[in-house]
C-alpha cells in the first residue's frame, strides 16, 4: 500500500494543518458574511497548538486536536470541534491486528461468531463481504443478504455469492484489520468496514445494519 495508512493520525493531522493554513483566508471571508469573522483565526490557532502538542506530549493526532479545541479554543466552534476530534480519536484508538493471522484472503469472525467477513483483493481493488448469521433485520426480498463494500458501486447489500465461513480467526473487540484499502473494526456493538478509496462502508450487527 502506498501513501499514508488510513488510520495514521499524525499523518492526517499534518495534512489537516496544511489544509487549514491554505484555506485560512477563505474561511475568514466566509465567516465575515455570517458571523464575526474569527473562525479562520480560531481554527488555525487551534490546529497550530495541536501540532505542537502532538510533537511533545502523549496525545497524538486527533487526541491532540480534541484536547486543544476543548481547552483552548473559544467561541461556538471550539467545544463542538473538540468533541468531534475527541470522538474520532477514540474511534481510531483501536489496535491493529496482524494480517498474517487471518489467512489469504483475509477472513475473520466477530468474538460472538455471529458476524463473518472476508476481504478480497488488495490496494486499488479491495472489497469486503460480511454475513450476519442471527439477525433481526432483512434487506429487501433477500433474507440472507450480505453486506459488501468496495469498488465504484460503494456499499450495498448483496444476494447470493459465497457466504463467509464461520471457522475463521476471531477479530477481537477493540482491534481493526486492514487489507489493502479496506479496514474493518470489531467492537461490542458490531463490525464496521470501510473502503478508504471511496469512503463507502457499512456497519453490521444483530439488530441493524447501515450503509454509508
Amino acid at each position: 500500500m502506498t501513501g499514508h495508512h488510513p488510520l495514521d493520525q499524525d499523518a492526517v493531522l499534518a495534512r489537516f494543518a496544511r489544509a487549514v493554513e491554505d484555506g485560512h483566508g477563505v474561511l475568514t471571508d466566509l465567516d465575515q458574511h455570517s458571523g464575526d469573522g474569527d473562525y479562520g483565526d480560531n481554527l488555525r490557532a487551534g490546529v497550530r497548538l495541536a501540532v505542537a502538542l502532538a510533537g511533545r506530549g502523549p496525545q497524538r493526532g486527533f487526541g491532540a486536536l480534541g484536547e486543544v479545541f476543548l481547552d483552548e479554543v473559544g467561541g461556538t466552534s471550539g467545544p463542538l470541534l473538540g468533541l468531534l476530534f475527541s470522538e474520532i480519536a477514540r474511534a481510531l484508538s483501536y489496535g491493529s491486528a496482524d494480517t498474517a493471522a487471518f489467512g489469504s484472503p483475509a477472513s475473520f469472525t466477530s468474538p460472538t461468531g455471529n458476524i463473518s467477513c472476508r476481504i478480497t483483493g488488495g490496494a486499488g481493488d479491495g472489497a469486503v463481504r460480511c454475513d450476519v448469521t442471527a439477525r433481526t433485520w432483512s434487506a429487501g426480498d433477500c433474507p440472507d443478504a450480505a453486506l459488501v463494500t468496495g469498488g465504484p458501486t460503494g456499499a450495498r447489500t448483496e444476494c447470493g455469492g459465497a457466504p463467509v465461513g464461520s471457522g475463521a480467526a476471531v477479530l477481537d473487540y477493540g482491534t481493526h484489520l486492514t487489507e489493502g484499502d479496506v479496514t474493518c473494526v470489531s467492537s461490542r456493538t458490531g463490525v464496521e468496514c470501510r473502503d478508504a478509496r471511496t469512503g463507502a462502508g457499512f456497519t453490521a450487527a444483530r439488530a441493524a445494519y447501515r450503509l454509508y
